[in-house]
């Protein structure tokens, strides 16, 4: 049997009893977002919890090596949803045999307030999540994943477009320059945002500085969220013909998604998983 890898993200849990209840709530930023979760966006997410709680019974019948979260846990950046989501989303993060790599979302930095909560409650809960610096993993089949930062908080409600800090441009570039790295077959780089949307409000205006690291590294492949549309596509990066898969919203009403990519003789296989109305299922190895 090959290396099992669940990715997903996006999840968008809604607003638990009480949440608005908080002066936090009521700050300029969000009120944009209240009045839009009530008139529109509420009822898209409305079964989030439900297709979670569907996620773990289907781990625990597929079974998953390691999971991948590309973040977005919540809604509005609240305390009071990060202290109802983190024990959600750690239930299923357990359920991977070897272990999880999450990365935050743009919802989850969704103020700079957010930050420091969305840590301190997934830690809490018994969650590791990447703590701002590129994270390594190694998997068994010659394989690595390499989670790296791109959300950030932003003040003005009309942002939510991600940033390569820096410091992590640096350290991913000598990651990726490493032997240990570039000598395997195949290395995964888990982040929020696409690699190639530039779009400076909700895209990733970053996007040529980190290609320049991408480029001529023909084995990555790119995994990403954000985007609530789940996609497979080529980007093409110098040389480099990198594989981009987007796991789109597990739970957005009517576009459901995730992916399970599997390692099998040095094959990367990927399913994408649908909701049915009650529980997952798994598309043919595409």
């Amino acid at each position: 049997m090959g290396l099992k890898i669940l990715q997903f993200g996006d999840v968008h849990l809604p607003l638990p009893p009480g949440a608005l209840r908080s002066p936090e709530a009521w700050r300029p930023r969000r009120i944009p977002a209240i009045a839009n979760y009530f008139l529109l966006r509420g009822r898209h997410y409305a079964a989030a919890g439900e297709k979670l709680d569907a996620l773990r019974d289907f781990l625990r019948r597929e079974g998953a090596d390691w999971i991948f979260y590309a973040g977005d846990s919540v809604g509005m950046g609240l305390d009071a949803e990060f202290r109802a989501a983190a024990p959600r989303l750690t239930a299923v993060f357990r359920e991977a045999r070897c272990g999880t790599v999450a990365v935050p979302g743009n919802h989850d930095f969704y103020t700079y307030r957010s930050v420091g909560d969305f840590r301190r409650r997934m830690e809490a809960a018994g969650s590791h999540v990447l703590p701002g610096a590129p994270v390594v993993r190694f998997l068994a089949e010659d394989s690595a994943v390499v989670a790296f930062e791109t959300a950030r908080p932003h003040f003005f409600f009309w942002h939510s477009s991600g940033y390569l800090a820096p410091e992590t441009r640096d350290a991913l570039a000598t990651l990726l320059d490493d032997p240990r790295l570039a000598g395997l077959e195949r290395v995964f780089l888990l982040t929020h945002y696409p690699p190639d949307d530039d779009d400076p409000y909700h895209g990733f205006p970053d996007a040529k500085p980190l290609a320049e690291i991408l480029a001529n590294r023909p084995n990555l492949v790119f995994l990403h969220g954000h985007v609530h549309k789940v996609s497979r596509r080529t980007v093409s990066f110098g040389s480099a013909e990198v594989p981009v898969f987007c796991s789109g919203s597990l739970s957005k009403a009517g576009v459901e998604s995730f992916w399970l990519h599997e390692i099998e003789e040095g094959r990367l296989l990927s399913r994408r998983g649908r909701w049915t109305g009650s529980a997952w299922t798994l598309d043919p190895p595409e």
